[in-house]
């Protein structure tokens, strides 16, 4: 089994929340119990008062609630999405907008690095069934966190009124499916891909119907 960085940051938050709930549940325990007087009658009303825990008692219980809530498979996959996994959404064309057969395309990003990664634009052609890369990699505006495809091809004139699925590809410089996409793009009659290269990441698709 392949663990990614995400996979093991959200193991470690796991297992510290596990540790925090263990740990602050018998501080209260012991705290609470240590106020229990030894005259189990509580015939006075001081001593039924000093038998009630002190507040920082519930303070540590909150606490071990809130590990609890931190090491929960909800708020880990959450917390992934916001600080540690990628993001790339398509903003524009619109899901079953009806395009040209050139168009171009924005989006915005979060959580990639220019540096090791880039976005890449596929076509997938439902008439065809195969997959066509764009010819460079999109454009990223770093400041403002958005993407632009120029030019995109979606199709041709013969694809009138089918529909076509725009995917946004998040593509790391170091893989082989880099490489892929380089070596295919040297071919000059690109018929298309069967499949896209392994280790492309899907991460936004929108479809279209081509006018």
């Amino acid at each position: 089994m392949n663990f990614t960085t995400s996979d093991i940051a959200s193991i470690i938050v796991a297992v510290i929340g596990l540790i925090g709930i263990i740990i602050q549940v018998i501080i209260a325990y012991k705290m609470g119990k240590d106020r229990v007087p030894e005259n189990k009658t509580l015939s006075k009303i001081k001593d039924y008062k000093n038998s009630k825990p002190k507040k920082y008692v519930w303070i540590h219980i909150i606490i071990a609630c809130v590990f609890a809530v931190m090491a929960s498979p909800g708020v880990k996959t959450g917390y992934n999405k916001i600080f540690i996994e990628p993001s790339v959404r398509i903003i524009y064309p619109k899901e079953n907008d009806r395009v040209e057969v050139s168009l171009n395309i924005k989006g915005k990003y979060h959580n990639v690095n220019p540096e090791k990664q880039t976005i890449w634009i596929a076509v997938y052609s439902q008439a065809d069934n195969r997959y066509f890369l764009h010819e460079t990699s999109a454009t990223i505006n770093r400041g403002e966190k958005e993407w632009t495809n120029v030019h995109t091809i979606v199709g041709t004139e013969y694809d009138k009124n089918t529909e076509a699925d725009i995917l946004a590809l998040l593509i790391d410089y170091e893989t082989n499916s880099y490489q892929e996409i380089l070596n295919y793009l040297e071919d000059p009659a690109r018929h298309g891909l069967e499949r896209l290269p392994e280790g492309c990441q899907i991460l936004s698709v929108v479809t279209v119907i081509i006018e």
